[in-house]
């Protein structure tokens, strides 16, 4: 915390602001000062989630030059990163503060904070309490004439014990089930590799925690995510029935905590 014309702020920590010419202010210290940057067109949107205008808007910008956080650009180019907009002005005060790992979204580098100034300084260098993961599930079954591929999107638990994944991560019943239920109410868009255009959709889901199944007499060694999707894209099709492609592939946001 400082104090900036008499108030108490948060330091290197965008928020929104209402009714102004900009979008965001962030407050950075500025030699021996605390100064107000603000920065952002309110009448335009950060599609920092089209890879294609992310790396435009950065490639324009020069965003690998921008070093001087006392700068509108430092802050335009970060809102334009890997990193949500939601997670870069999301702020932790000493009352708030539970520790937690961060991580690098470039490098992948992990580091367990247990202070909010551990916290910041990681925060200074591109750190984030979210990261984006990837979680793999077998497809079992394919419908030729259809074009459908059928499988466990996910698996969180097998014969009662919990399943790791590749980032060395487990995911709760609850939590799955939350996470299935938004997708399939907002999103349900198939991408090749998370990159480019629409290529599917899925059709069909049903999240199998122990409770489902328990209601529904569905009984099952397995907790996850069972999905059926349709390919549309002719070449991605091909891929699959080739094997090049044999499992699905889920990407989100997720908070890290330690167990």
């Amino acid at each position: 915390m400082a104090e900036y014309q008499g108030k108490q702020v948060t330091l290197n920590k965008p928020r929104r602001t209402t009714g102004g010419s900009s979008k965001f202010e962030v407050f950075v210290q500025d030699g021996d000062r605390v100064k107000r940057v603000s920065f952002g067109d309110p009448n335009m949107s950060i599609r920092r989630d089209n890879p294609k205008a992310r790396a435009n808007f950065r490639a324009r910008h020069s965003c690998d030059t921008k070093k001087d956080k006392t700068t509108a650009g430092y802050w335009s180019c970060r809102m334009w990163s890997s990193s949500s907009v939601s997670s870069l002005t999301k702020a932790y005060t000493e009352e708030n503060f539970k520790p937690h790992t961060m991580y690098h979204p470039d490098t992948g580098e992990s580091v367990k904070v247990t202070t909010l100034q551990e916290h910041l300084d990681l925060q200074e260098n591109g750190f984030e309490h979210k990261m984006t993961k990837n979680i793999e599930g077998k497809i079992l079954k394919t419908d030729d004439e259809q074009r459908m591929v059928y499988g466990w999107a996910s698996v969180i638990t097998e014969n009662g014990e919990p399943v790791v994944d590749r980032q060395d991560d487990m995911i709760e019943a609850d939590t799955l089930v939350k996470a299935v239920n938004e997708f399939m109410e907002h999103v349900r868009v198939g991408k090749a590799m998370h990159v480019g255009e629409q290529v599917g959709t899925v059709v069909h889901s049903l999240p199998i925690t122990k409770e489902i199944g328990d209601s529904l007499g569905i009984q099952s060694d397995r907790e996850g995510w069972v999905v059926a999707y349709k390919v549309y894209d002719d070449d991605v099709w091909a891929m699959v029935k080739s094997g090049e492609l044999a499992a699905f592939s889920i990407g989100g946001k997720a908070i890290k905590e330690e167990i």
